[in-house]
């Protein structure tokens, strides 16, 4: 993958991150949920919640959710970025 590319797949996820984030902030699906707030590299979170709506909901999903997409995004992020500069 050439690095133009790298970085356009890039954004292209760190937008679609920062719109599901945006997504469980709005309180539509995950009714406790107050705020989340994240590293650079999307490989740590901090998700500020109703205590009591969230413990009778299922609201912990949103935390898996984005632990997943933060798993796959910071090693693309970190390890090919590295790879790539080493090319060039």
């Amino acid at each position: 993958m050439i690095k133009s590319k790298h970085n356009e797949m890039m954004k292209e996820m760190e937008a679609s991150l920062l719109k599901t984030i945006e997504e469980a902030k709005s309180g539509k699906d995950f009714k406790s949920i107050k705020n989340i707030t994240h590293n650079k590299s999307f490989s740590e979170y901090t998700i500020s919640v109703n205590q009591e709506a969230y413990k009778n909901s299922f609201d912990g999903f949103a935390a898996l959710g984005l632990g997943i997409t933060g798993m796959y995004f910071e090693p693309l992020m970190t390890k090919v970025t590295r790879f790539l500069g080493s090319l060039f």
